[in-house]
Order: structure tokens, then sequence, then C-alpha cells
């Protein structure tokens, strides 16, 4: 999506460009795989309503009547129950928080109340003041309750990540997330229909696999494999929208130390997605997602510790797009973040779900995909802003050079977007 945004940009802005993709799709972290019908997104899944730059590009590329509404519900696990979350499970008697952890929540709102416009997802190098600790360490101001039942399930939940390498400045921003969340969609053709449309305004050759890149006598040499030959690009501008540890690799030692410093320090949680197609409806009550506790559903013995972070269901999530004749139920599972765990983590996420989710078909699917993501979401521990803040871009631009990706402008489709319109600015005459 990065590397399409910036293409989209400089392509309006009259220069002739071509994006060199590694896969046979151009999608990214956007994949959409049909199963049993169904156009089931297995890695990003949902618009929101402060994607504003993506919203965009929805309705420049001809596809906001295929925007479908996606309903807003969610469970926290607390023990062998679940809780939905809404209002009145939020009440200070009887609710997911206690009464005597209310003060705590109602300082910590107030908090991204008073710094509202410094919390904005959609530009989270402004949270840099709060980038001083980490979440774990700010939790530990707050009510123990509060920590255990809210905030560390909404950290897993969605960002994939844990308290620790997570930055107080990265929850207040997830947390304004939530507070203005009004809305929340898809597309009808699943989201990688987006890039797929925004890429018939550029030229996109896929299946080029980059080998290396090289900055001489001012321009730049990309080689990269091709259909089993080698192949060659020169050009006056470079942008590399690829995850910063592939963009390191590629760099070597032709860019300034910091900026190579930033992107070797950048880390990334790992994932998994587990889409069963099942020949029955799956039931509403699937169409939750769930955020595992730390005590929730143990892993068995020898297998590594995976977390449930959500289960849904087509015909929960998108009833519009629901059948009869099937269903399709899709877990998404944090895993260890060693490429070697993934297999076990994937059986591991399948017992996890089948206690968590009763109404899951042990009789067995009939047609499964699984999308292993060692690199899914990049973390923003405690500094991170702060290093971000320190890249000379300008220089960089100076050499004919920008870098893409979710790292550097936050954890989503928006954050990817916004870091390619930028690349793009950089590099526009």
């Amino acid at each position: 999506m990065a590397g399409l945004a910036c293409a989209r940009e400089l392509t309006r802005r009259g220069l002739d460009v071509v994006v060199l993709e590694a896969s046979e799709r151009v999608g990214g972290r956007v994949d959409t795989r049909d199963i049993n019908g169904f156009a089931v997104d297995v890695g990003a899944g949902f618009l929101s309503t402060f994607h504003h730059r993506t919203m965009a590009l929805v309705e420049e590329t001809g596809l906001t009547a295929d925007l479908l509404p996606l309903p807003a519900r969610a469970a926290l696990l607390q023990g062998k129950n679940h809780f939905l979350l809404r209002l009145r499970s939020l009440s200070p008697v009887g609710g997911i928080v206690p009464l005597r952890a209310w003060p705590g929540l109602i300082r910590m709102l107030g908090l991204v109340m008073w710094n509202w416009s410094a919390l904005d997802p959609a530009e989270i190098i402004r949270a840099e003041k709060f980038d001083d600790i980490s979440a774990a360490e700010y939790g530990r101001q707050l009510p123990a309750e509060l920590v255990s039942r809210l905030l560390g399930p909404a950290i897993r939940g969605f960002l994939y990540w844990d308290a620790d390498s997570t930055s107080k400045a990265m929850l207040l921003v997830l947390l304004r997330a939530a507070v203005s969340m009004r809305r929340l969609q898809t597309l009808r053709r699943g989201l990688e229909s987006l890039p797929d449309a925004m890429s018939l305004d550029v030229s996109v050759r896929v299946g080029c696999r980059v080998r290396g890149v090289k900055h001489l006598d001012g321009r730049w040499h990309t080689q990269f494999d091709h259909q089993g030959g080698h192949g060659q690009l020169e050009s006056d501008r470079l942008v590399l929208a690829t995850p910063a540890h592939v963009t390191a690799d590629l760099l070597g030692s032709d860019v300034h130390a910091s900026v190579r410093a930033m992107l070797e320090s950048t880390v990334y949680a790992a994932a998994v997605t587990v889409s069963h197609g099942v020949p029955q409806p799956a039931g509403s009550d699937v169409a939750a997602t769930f955020v595992a506790g730390d005590a929730a559903v143990p892993p068995a013995a020898g297998a590594p510790l995976t977390r449930l972070v959500v289960a849904t269901s087509v015909s929960g999530s998108t009833p519009q797009l629901a059948r009869a004749d099937g269903d399709v139920v899709t877990f998404y599972g944090k895993v260890p973040d060693t490429d070697d765990a993934f297999d076990s983590a994937v059986g591991q996420l399948l017992i996890e779900a089948g206690r968590l989710v009763p109404q899951y078909p042990a009789s067995g699917p009939v047609a499964s995909v699984v999308a292993p993501w060692p690199h899914a979401v990049p973390r923003f521990p405690p500094g991170r802003l702060r290093t971000l803040r320190a890249v000379d871009h300008v220089g960089l631009a100076r050499t004919g050079l920008a870098l893409a990706g979710d790292y550097l402008c936050g954890p989503s489709i928006e954050g990817a977007v916004q870091s390619g319109q930028q690349a793009a600015q950089r590099l526009a005459p």
C-alpha cells in the first residue's frame, strides 16, 4: 500500500513511475483470499473513520459503492467467561472495570481528551512528548484491574504487542482511536480490491525480487530477478516501500548511520491467521472479537505460547455477504517472534480456538487457509517516535531516495498510505 500510494502521487505529478513488486500480488499485507466463494481478508481487516487518506483513495478509485459496514462488536475474556464490550459492560457495578478502578479510568481518559490533537492516529509523531516510558510502566501508576481487564487486552488484541514493548504514547493514541471510532468498514470484494484498483493507474511489474540497490554517479541502480532472469533499472529517484529489515539489507552502507540504526532497530510482532470454510453458518456468537488475557486458555504442554486474539465469521462480521450454504471462521493469533515456531503455533491456535469458541465445528473444515505473518505489525516501544523524528528525510531526498512503510507512520493501512504520500512529496519536483 505504501508503494502504490507513493506511485500514484508521483504519477499525478507527471513523473514516470515503475513499481517492482516481489510477489505475484500487489496488496502486500492487504491480502484477500477466496475461501468457498467468500472474499476473506487474512491480513489487514478493516477501514475506520480515522483512515482519512485511505478512504480518499477508496473514493478516487471508484470503490465507495463497495464499502460495507462491519459491526463494532468485541468481547473481553475474564477467566472462562467473556463480556461483550458495550456501555453497560463498563458499568462501575458488575462491569469489566470495578468501581475502585474508575478514578484511574477517568484520569486516563481525561489525559486523552486534554491532549486530543497530539494523539491523532493519523499523525502519531505528534505524541512524542508521551514517548518516554512503556505502557507497562505507565500501567503501574493505574489500578491493577484497569490494566489487566482493559489496557492489556486492548494492546494485545489490536496491535499484537505487549505492554513492555509498547510506549505510553502509542497506548494513548490507541485509546483516542477507540474513543473516536464511529464506524468500521470493509470492501465487498475484500480490502485487496483497493490496491488492485490503485495499481491500474501505475506501471506495476509483479514477481520482481529486488536483489540490491546502488547509488552511482547521481543515479539509483536497482537490480532484480524476474521470471528466471535478471534485470536492472536506472532512475533519478528511488522509493523503498519495503519492511524495515529488507530496506536495511538493500541499502547496506549506502545510507547515513542514523537511518541505518533506525531501520535495524525496527522490530515486528509476528502473527498468524487461520481461516476455515465450514458447511454451515457458524453462529453470531463467533462474530465477537475475543481478547485473551495472560492466564486465559493455557497452552498445551510443550507448545509455544500463543494468544488467540480475534475470532470472527463472515456471517457475523459482514452479514451482507452471508449465505445459507456455508460460512468462514477466521482466527487471528499472536505467535512467538521466531520463524521456526509457526507450525506448532498454528496447531496451538486451533486448540485455543476450539476451547474459546464452542461453536467452532470440530467435524472438519471443507477448505482452509493458513497465513503466517513473521513481520506482521511494527512495534513502537518507548523512544521510537523520537528515533523517527531524528531521521533526515530531507537529506535522503537530496540523493533521490525516500523510505515508506507502516514502520514510519503507524501500524495500519493508514500509516502505510501516509508514509507513501509523504515519500512522494519529498521526491516530487
